[in-house]
C-alpha cells in the first residue's frame, strides 16, 4: 500500500484546502520519499513507507522558513503524526527535532518557499475574517485557471478533443476540483490538487449507462457507469463518476458525445422492474436499488446516499430466526411508535404539548 492511497481529507482540519501536492524527500534523522501537501493551515508529509506516520507542521508552529540550494527548510519542535501502519488512531503531538529539510521533486523550490511564506504570514494574522478572506483570494488565484497536461494522455497524437472543462468529481467524503477532458476515446480527470494518480484515465469502450443527476442548488452534473476498470495502467478502481460541470452546455457537450457511446440509463424501465420484482425474477435488495436509482439517488453524493427501509428488530440475538415473526418491525406503525420506542416517543410529544401551552 502507498502512502498516497491512505491520506485523504478527512485528515485535514476544518475548513482546510490543499494547495499543492507533489512528490518530496523529507531530510532529517532519516531521510524518506513521500509527497509533500502545502495546505491552507498545514504542511503535511504523506512517507512512501506504511510504517511512518504522516507529519503534520502547522504555520502557527514554522519558523525559519527559507531556500537552501534545492531544498525547503524550517524550523518547528512540535509535529503530530498521522495514520501510522496505515491505521486510524489517536492523533499524536509529540516534541521533534526543530530543523526539517525538504527536497521538492518536479517542483521550483522558489515556488513552493513563496507559497508557504503567504500561507505563514496569513497564519499570524489574529482577526479571522481577514485571515480568511486572504486564503480565499489564495485559493481563488489558484483554481482560476487549472489545465489539463496533455503528455498525460495515451496517445495525444491521436484522439480527437472533444470537450476540455473545469469541473468537480464528487464522492461521499469530498469534492475533488479538476480538469476534465473528454475524447473520442476516452475520459480523463486530472485532480487539481494531486490525488492516487496524477490522472484517472476512463476508456469510453467501457462505459455502460450515465444519467443526469442533480447536485446542490441545480447545478449540472452527470453519473457516468463503467465496467471491467483496472487499476493497472493508470485506470481507476471507481466503477462509477459524478461530475459536476462550470456551464450546463458544456454538461450537454458530454451528454451528446457519451450518447454516442452507449444508452442513457434513464432507459431503464421502472415498470418492467416491478413485474420482474413481482414474478420474483428480482430480489428485494435489487429493487430497493432500483428504486434509489429511479428516485435520483446516487453512492457518489453522501446528501442523496440510497436508503433502505428498516425491515428487522432484533439486534441482541446471537443468532436471528427469520422464520420468527417477532424477528421483524411491525410495518404498521411509523419508526417512532414501534414497541421499544413507543414509550419514549409519547413522552417526547408530551413534553412539546406543554411547551407549546406554555408559549
Amino acid at each position: 500500500m502507498a502512502g498516497r492511497e491512505r491520506f485523504s481529507t478527512i485528515l485535514l482540519e476544518e475548513r482546510e484546502l490543499i494547495l499543492e501536492d507533489f512528490l518530496a524527500e523529507y531530510r532529517n534523522q532519516q531521510q524518506s520519499k513521500g509527497w509533500l501537501k502545502i495546505c491552507t493551515k498545514n504542511v503535511y508529509f504523506d512517507p512512501e513507507l506504511l510504517e511512518r506516520p504522516v507529519l503534520r507542521f502547522p504555520f502557527t508552529k514554522i519558523d525559519n522558513l527559507g531556500v537552501v540550494e534545492n531544498s525547503i527548510t524550517f524550523d518547528c519542535e512540535m509535529a503530530t503524526c498521522l495514520r501510522q501502519n496505515g491505521a486510524d488512531h489517536e492523533y499524536l503531538t509529540l516534541r521533534c527535532d526543530s530543523k526539517h529539510e525538504v527536497l521538492p521533486r518536479f517542483k521550483g523550490p522558489r515556488e513552493v518557499y513563496e507559497l508557504c511564506s503567504r500561507l505563514k504570514d496569513i497564519s499570524g494574522i489574529r482577526s479571522t475574517s481577514e485571515r480568511d478572506a486572504l486564503i480565499q483570494s489564495l485559493v481563488d488565484n489558484h483554481e482560476r485557471n487549472p489545465t489539463f497536461d496533455v503528455t498525460a494522455m495515451r496517445s495525444p497524437t491521436v484522439e480527437e478533443h472533444v470537450l476540455e472543462d473545469k469541473v468537480r468529481r464528487i464522492s461521499p467524503l469530498s469534492e475533488t476540483l479538476g480538469t476534465l477532458r473528454l475524447t473520442n476515446i476516452n475520459l480523463y480527470f486530472m485532480p487539481l490538487y494531486g490525488g492516487l494518480r496524477p490522472v484517472d484515465i476512463y476508456p469510453l469502450t467501457r462505459v455502460v449507462g450515465w444519467r443526469r443527476l442533480e447536485y446542490g442548488i441545480n447545478e449540472p452534473s452527470i453519473e457516468i457507469t463503467f465496467s471491467n476498470l483496472k487499476s493497472e495502467d493508470n485506470e481507476t478502481e471507481h466503477p462509477s463518476l459524478m461530475l459536476v460541470f462550470s456551464e450546463e452546455r458544456h454538461c450537454l457537450i458530454a451528454e451528446l458525445h457519451l450518447g454516442n457511446h452507449c444508452e442513457s440509463s434513464r432507459g431503464l424501465d421502472l415498470e418492467s422492474c416491478e413485474s420482474a420484482w413481482a414474478a420474483g425474477a428480482m430480489s428485494n435488495y435489487e429493487y430497493l436499488l432500483r428504486l434509489n436509482y429511479f428516485s435520483g439517488r446516487s453512492f457518489c453524493d453522501l446528501s442523496q446516499y440510497p436508503v433502505f427501509p428498516w425491515v428487522l428488530s432484533d439486534y441482541s440475538s446471537d443468532s436471528l430466526d427469520l422464520s420468527d415473526p417477532g424477528s421483524y418491525r411491525e410495518l404498521s406503525k411509523s419508526i417512532g411508535k414501534q414497541e421499544h420506542r413507543a414509550k419514549r416517543t409519547d413522552q417526547k410529544f408530551l413534553t412539546c404539548a406543554n411547551t407549546k401551552k406554555m408559549l
